[in-house]
């Protein structure tokens, strides 16, 4: 510093050219500083490893670490996707979910091995797995529709009655109480009469009848419900009317307590006979009303 004053001093003694040669002195100095600054600091970077000497702020260190996650993402290996898999793939990933007990994810993989399967044999086998693992997973509607399709499909197939069987009795466990709708009820009876009007069918004929007689002992029982509600409310013609109905239905006749149980609400409420007869081979399955008390109308 004191040096730049005496030459600033010596350059002003001599006037404007001696100001000038400081001045050009002076830009010289600068330079060669700037030279000798960037020389040190691309230095220090090349030691250190560093962009820059100052330190970065937090927002730059936040996107750096988010691209160092995605460049590492993006060099693993990613899982495909089941519509990205080829059949042979999806079968073993099929087997490798069975082996876990990872019911969902393999019925998932069954389901887009559907789609890709050509040969009708396999796609046989396809849906009845599909079925099987639905219904041990107690899906039971699903497991419906799915043995209910194969049956559709493949109604000479050598497991068609095993299908069937299947059918019987996920459709059992879906009956409601006897106070609620019985369509799955009928649907039950319905699916058991036709296993036993097969002759071939020989293998679950026990277990059948027995599901339908339940069957049909809780739809009777539905039933009572449902007149004994008429005669509680006042409208004894409809209670009468459903109770012949019944009395003449082919079908409850066949139960232990059938004569106990009509004649017990007969006289209960004082019904009497003098609704006509329907015909005694009607196969017709006599719905339950369902809902409140003002939604159960007159018949």
């Amino acid at each position: 510093m004191l040096s730049i004053l005496i030459f600033k001093g010596f350059f002003q003694t001599y006037g404007k050219e001696g100001d000038q040669m400081f001045k050009g002195t002076m830009k010289k100095r600068n330079i060669i500083w700037y030279i000798i600054r960037f020389i040190f600091i691309f230095g220090h970077c090349a030691v250190t490893g560093e962009q820059s000497s100052v330190a970065p702020s937090k927002k730059d260190v936040r996107l750096r670490k988010k691209r160092a996650v995605l460049v590492d993402f993006s060099l693993q290996e990613r899982e495909k996707l089941p519509y990205e898999l080829t059949y042979q793939e999806l079968n073993e990933k099929k087997n490798q979910y069975l082996v876990s007990q990872n019911k969902e994810g393999a019925v998932k993989i069954i389901e887009q091995m559907l789609r890709l399967c050509a040969d009708m044999s396999t796609l046989a086998e396809l849906i009845l797995e599909l079925a099987d693992i639905l219904y041990d997973d107690s899906k039971f509607e699903a497991s419906l529709t799915a043995y209910k399709n194969f049956m559709e499909h493949y109604a000479g197939h050598q497991k068609f009655e095993y299908a069937l069987f299947r059918a019987i009795q996920c459709s059992s466990r879906l009956v409601l109480h006897f106070d609620r709708d019985q369509t799955k009820t009928e649907e039950t009876i319905a699916l058991a009469e036709t296993y036993l009007a097969e002759e071939d069918c020989v293998t679950y004929r026990q277990e059948v009848e027995r599901i339908k007689n339940d069957s049909l002992a809780h739809l009777f029982a539905s039933e009572l419900y449902t007149i004994e509600f008429y005669a509680r409310t006042g409208k004894i013609a409809v209670a009468q009317k459903r109770l012949h109905e019944i009395k003449d239905h082919v079908l409850f006749k066949h139960l232990q307590n059938y004569n106990e149980e009509i004649e017990k609400i007969q006289n209960t409420y004082a019904l009497s006979d003098y609704y006509p007869r329907v015909d005694s081979t009607s196969s017709v399955i006599l719905s339950v009303p369902t809902g409140s008390d003002d939604d159960l109308a007159d018949i």
